[in-house]
């Protein structure tokens, strides 16, 4: 363009490599979010179909499989009787009016039958999830050649901090029942067969144990378990 001349803005602007999103805005938005609604589907959908085949192998592993079986994992589910858990007894919390922080703790009784033993064990007691006590008890039993012996440890647990929800609940199913359930898991160390994993505080079994606890203490309760390695 020769100096001097006209120059058309107009023009200029309308030639230029301009670039700018097209369209109506809400629509890409929308677009957008269906996308996400999509995703946000099936993630769901494959989460309720996760949940559901656990539930149902839960509620139909003492009737339809055997004394051991392959899981998720290639872990091997036990339901036949080796362990037992029950609670002799407890203190340091009130299920009917617990603060927001608490010790208790709980006398738990780890039994062992048909040829089961236990060298080492990690002991949690919970309420729904809640860590309330703990304990670790070294008998090794299996390492001296002594079988079917019980395994007595005190779980528990300092400063334990409770929700008030958790607390809500926890009265509810206390004053409706006169009881709660608890969960009990042990990790058991195996210094015979697994001496390596033992020494690095892997556990070979993992039992998992549930017991309804009243003023009292509970009742002993068979206890599914896994076979770790």
């Amino acid at each position: 363009m020769a100096h001097g001349e006209d120059l058309d803005l107009e023009a200029a602007a309308a030639a230029a490599p301009y670039h700018a999103l097209q369209g109506d805005l809400r629509e890409h938005d929308e677009a957008s979010g269906r996308r996400c609604s999509q995703a946000c589907l099936l993630w769901t959908l494959g989460l309720l179909g996760l949940t559901m085949f656990l539930s149902t192998f839960a509620f139909f592993s003492t009737t339809t499989r055997p004394a051991a079986t392959p899981t998720l994992g290639g872990r091997y589910y036990h339901d036949h009787d080796a362990f037992s858990v029950s609670i002799a007894g407890y203190e340091g919390i009130d299920p009917g009016s617990a603060g927001a922080a608490v010790s208790p703790a709980f006398r738990v009784t780890l039994g062992t039958v048909n040829g089961a033993c236990v060298d080492r064990a990690a002991v949690t007691v919970l309420y729904s999830g809640v860590a309330l006590g703990w304990a670790h008890a070294e008998p090794r039993d299996c390492a001296a050649g002594r079988r079917e012996r019980d395994v007595e440890v005190v779980a528990r647990g300092q400063g334990v901090g409770l929700s008030e929800r958790l607390r809500g609940r926890m009265a509810s199913e206390w004053h409706s029942t006169g009881a709660l359930v608890l969960d009990i898991d042990v990790k058991v160390f195996d210094e015979v067969t697994s001496p390596a994993y033992a020494a690095r505080h892997v556990p070979d079994r993992l039992i998992l144990c549930k017991v309804t606890l009243d003023e009292q203490g509970s009742d002993s309760s068979a206890c599914p378990w896994f076979e770790l390695l």
